[in-house]
């Protein structure tokens, strides 16, 4: 079963034992912090005003600075398992206490505390999942599993609202502590198996990584004055702190309008359980159904003011009819799209940056940059609320204001981006093999685009190896042209890449390469022909009588379980059998012919 789900999701063997592991301890993080964020929004709401909030909100902005510098100057003599359980289980531990707190003393100051307490949790215990992964898995082996990660914590989302929802209404929002803990201690489980594996693979426990490396942040001035010394990086930075402004105040209107609707606490924790369950199956459904295609179709520009043009229209809804319907559409606006179209459109800012620089300023931006932005809100909050008396509806007037600063500096972001993008290409500076972009989209195929029609050989080869980032997306119109190109390289990379993307309008074109002078080319070119033309491949290698053997083997084999009358499954397994079990010269190629085949029809040899 798992090497059919692995075949499935195109994963190599090994790769599910790993992701679920992973992905689990995602999900168990992200269940825990939104079961922390119900019970704490509920709890405060039940012994303070939303008017006191903002308070906070800016604390967790100025401790959360304390708290990752102190992690990490503790990363650089702990290993990494070390830190992550200790702080897994010191997390446990602390929701133990608030339990057998709220539940026999239920002082006044730990309602603030828990809600300080569950900021600094979300931002660390996260950035964690991901350093771990980060650790675990090969860069090849990251692309293909970091999708698996990341839908457990969608999917953990999902999961802790609607837990939250029951638990609150049958057991007291109280109750929500004890289950935060318990999903603490299997995190601690979970990571501790998850590293005994890692240990498998190294030498000795002397060899366990650090929680930081030479590629990672090694002091938040270090990663500041990074950040500082690239306009790119820096216009990332402003959009970031002007969304997190947005989205606090967004988040202070939807409390402060719930807690007026709905008075008991468990009520209340119910209805933000409720809310931040179905808003995460909304979110799952934008990122599956949407994110890829209108990123790949109007490019990150457009996708960077999907956000802020929806909370717009939110924040003028609420201004004009108010209520908790309203505020519930506002808040759902930024909790569906920011954490599907919006993230994606935000990763593939960071496509321009170095690697090394990335891990280093991606982190502290989104942790310290993030947090300093809800702590302006804060001030912002404390100001109109406390001092001029705004509702929470008229903070929307607040709100369209840094929204028109949101559009302007996305507009920044974009021309940034583009700008870097081209320079990096130019400079040939972009490692395909470590990016991470979720997709390619329109913009940067734009770009890579402009590369294919350079004069010069080796840019057209660094252009086509930079866009087999994109699964998938190999078959643009702008390399058919390169089929006809001077290089015998350039064509065989061309042909192979469009036969890669299924791009089926170059047939006659390709039928030509059969007699290209050289062999490579004519190689890729019957290949080609195979997948995607009505051709008998044994009547075409009689003609030429000029193929490798492995060329000869895979397209018969493919023209053999082709359906109609020549069909014949048995011969071609026997075939293929034989391919993958190839161990002469050319046992790689013929291995790699065999692994096309059987993509393009799996049904047939599982």
């Amino acid at each position: 079963m798992s090497h059919w789900v692995e075949r499935l999701l195109n994963l190599r063997r090994g790769d599910l034992a790993r992701g679920i592991l992973l992905s689990s301890y995602y999900f168990l993080i992200i269940s825990s912090y939104i079961v922390g964020q119900v019970a704490r929004d509920a709890l405060f709401l039940d012994r303070f005003q939303p008017d006191q909030l903002p308070y906070v909100d800016i604390s967790i902005a100025i401790l959360v600075g304390f708290v990752i510098a102190a992690y990490i100057r503790i990363g650089r003599t702990a290993s990494l398992g070390t830190a992550l359980m200790g702080t897994l289980t010191l997390f446990a531990s602390s929701a133990i206490f608030f339990w057998w707190a709220f539940t026999t003393f239920r002082w006044t100051w730990l309602f603030p505390a828990l809600y300080i307490w569950v900021g600094i949790f979300g931002v660390l215990a996260t950035t964690q999942v991901w350093t771990l992964a980060n650790f675990m898995l090969t860069t090849r082996e990251a692309k293909r599993l970091f999708g698996i990660v990341g839908a457990g914590g969608i999917l953990g989302g999902i999961f802790g609202g609607f837990l939250s929802n029951g638990i609150a209404e049958n057991f007291g929002t109280e109750s929500l502590l004890f289950v935060l803990a318990v999903f603490m201690g299997t995190s601690v489980l979970l990571v501790s198996l998850i590293w005994q594996r890692r240990h498998q693979k190294s030498s000795s426990v002397r060899n366990a990584p650090r929680m930081t490396t030479k590629d990672g942040p090694r002091s938040l001035l270090e990663s500041f004055l990074l950040m500082r010394s690239s306009k790119h990086l820096t216009s990332i930075a402003t959009l970031i702190c002007i969304t997190s402004i947005v989205t606090t105040a967004a988040g202070w209107q939807f409390k402060a309008i719930a807690k007026q609707s709905l008075i008991e606490t468990d009520s209340l924790a119910a209805f933000f359980g409720s809310f931040q369950g179905y808003a995460g199956i909304l979110a799952l459904a934008a990122q599956l159904l949407l994110t890829s295609r209108l990123l790949q179709r109007f490019g990150v520009g457009i996708a960077l003011f999907i956000l802020p043009v929806t909370l717009a229209a939110g924040s003028v809804g609420l201004l004009v009819w108010g209520g908790l319907f309203a505020a519930t559409f506002l808040k759902g606006s930024d909790k569906v799209l920011r954490y599907s179209i919006d993230t994606s459109a935000l990763q593939l800012l960071y496509l321009p940056v170095p690697a090394n620089v990335k891990n280093q300023v991606k982190s502290f931006i989104d942790t310290v940059v993030w947090r300093f932005g809800d702590g302006l809100a804060g001030f912002s909050l404390l100001i109109f609320v406390t001092y001029l008396n705004f509702t929470p509806g008229q903070i929307s007037w607040v709100n369209l204001f840094f929204i028109g600063a949101w559009v302007l500096a996305a507009n920044v972001a974009r021309k940034q981006y583009v700008a870097t993008l081209g320079e990096r290409i130019h400079e040939h500076r972009i490692d395909a093999e470590r990016a991470t972009a979720p997709v390619l989209d329109r913009n940067t195929t734009t770009v890579l685009a402009s590369k294919l029609n350079s004069g010069n050989t080796e840019e057209i080869l660094y252009g086509l190896s930079l866009f087999e980032m994109g699964y998938r997306q190999a078959a643009h119109p702008a390399m058919r042209g390169l089929i006809r190109h001077e290089s015998p390289e350039v064509r065989q990379r061309a042909v192979a890449m469009l036969n890669a993307g299924g791009d089926k309008t170059v047939v006659e074109d390709i039928e030509g390469l059969l007699r290209d002078d050289d062999l490579g080319v004519r190689t890729e070119a019957l290949l080609y022909l195979t997948h995607h033309a009505d051709i008998d491949p044994v009547t075409r290698i009689q003609e030429i009588d000029d193929f490798p053997e492995f060329t000869i083997r895979s397209s018969i084999a493919a023209f053999l379980v082709r359906p109609g009358k020549t069909q014949n499954l048995e011969v071609a397994a026997m075939m293929l059998d034989m391919m993958v079990e190839e161990s002469g010269p050319d046992g790689t190629r013929f291995r790699l012919e065999a692994a096309r085949l059987i993509e393009t029809v799996p049904q047939h040899f599982e």
